[in-house]
């Protein structure tokens, strides 16, 4: 098991970038991940910070084909729930995007202290196929 940082977390820190809280403003914030390295199962990628204060009221990943087979599957959340947004994702089989915006059941999370927006390997690829990304957006007020 590894954890890993995109390099929105990794150089922004939790200090640079910390939207107004409150007001009904929206914020849609981005990163990208390029895996140079086989996944494994229980390895973490924490992709896009969180802050105290912010609600997030839904996340979207877009991923490459990662797999040359069909076994590799995603859970996205944080260290408190790591699936509570989209649980056993099959995006890196083929390639594709899920978005916890389509789940009625996913209810906004408010966050109390600084977090990240994780993804979960929770199955690793049979034989991953090259350099690949991932992309994940976080919709918070």
């Amino acid at each position: 098991m590894a954890t890993v940082q995109s390099p929105e977390v990794a150089e922004v820190g939790n200090t640079d970038f910390k939207p107004p809280v409150g007001g009904g403003s929206v914020f849609t914030r981005k990163a990208t991940f390029t895996l140079t390295s086989a996944l494994s199962a229980a390895d973490v990628i924490q992709m896009i910070n969180v802050f105290k204060g912010e609600t997030v009221l839904g996340v979207v990943c877009t991923s490459a084909d990662l797999d040359s087979g069909t076994t590799v599957t995603f859970d996205i959340g944080d260290d408190g729930d790591d699936d509570y947004f989209v649980d056993g994702s099959t995006i890196a089989q083929a390639g594709g995007t899920v978005s916890s915006l389509a789940t009625a059941t996913i209810a906004p999370r408010a966050y109390t202290a600084d977090n990240t927006l994780d993804i979960l390997v929770k199955t690793g690829p049979t034989n991953q196929l090259g350099d690949v990304t991932l992309t994940a957006y976080i919709i918070s007020d």
